[in-house]
């Protein structure tokens, strides 16, 4: 079975020429997040449908098992940081966390000073091998900053709703069951005081 790869980001932009225009800094692009006016590009202010983090999502479970996973595109790069992210967040999340707690938990995740390609706590900078500049890094990091804030909110809302959409009193085992691995077999480092 192949890995999930973003295969079509059209629908993530205002039009087929929009790709070319996107913004790619360390071979991410800057594609949309629902919910987040980035920049004065199109396709951030009149797309609403799918965006990565639903992609990621999405590809979550199935991806989470490859040790592999070949890019076929920038968009892929984006997907392998949001893998990434998901499967650090599991890991922060505990079994007696009530959502509230988790998402206090979560939070500290948003720390601005996070990694981005080129640094050396980054998991894998083999892919994205480009260094960013000052300027460009505060960009990056910005961007980066929105995706994890909304991969938060909406991967809260999955682990603590039951299929038929009720929330839980705590995390769905389902979910839980991945939070030991890790996608490539790497990831961020979790301070300690991160995974209370």
């Amino acid at each position: 079975m192949p890995a999930y790869h973003v295969e079509d980001v059209g629908h993530m932009l205002a039009d087929d020429n929009a790709l070319a225009k996107t913004r790619k800094i360390a071979n991410i692009p800057l594609l949309y997040i629902r919910g987040y006016y980035l920049s004065a590009e199109p396709y951030n202010e009149i797309n609403t449908g799918e965006d990565i983090v639903d992609e990621a999502l999405k590809s979550f479970r199935s991806n989470i098992f490859f040790r592999n996973f070949a890019s076929k595109g920038l968009a892929d790069n984006l997907l392998m940081y949001c893998t990434w992210f998901i499967s650090t967040c599991l890991t922060i999340i505990k079994p007696q966390h009530a959502k509230r707690h988790a998402n206090r938990a979560l939070n500290n995740l948003l720390d601005p000073n996070f990694p981005i390609p080129g640094d050396p706590d980054f998991p894998d900078n083999t892919v994205f091998n480009a260094k960013p500049n000052e300027p460009e890094a505060g960009e990056l990091r910005k961007y980066l900053g929105c995706v994890k804030e909304a991969m938060i909110a909406r991967l809260l809302e999955m682990v603590y709703t039951d299929p038929d959409g009720n929330e839980m009193p705590g995390p769905s085992k389902w979910w839980m069951s991945y939070s030991k691995r890790k996608f490539l077999g790497k990831g961020f480092n979790v301070h300690p005081e991160m995974a209370m």
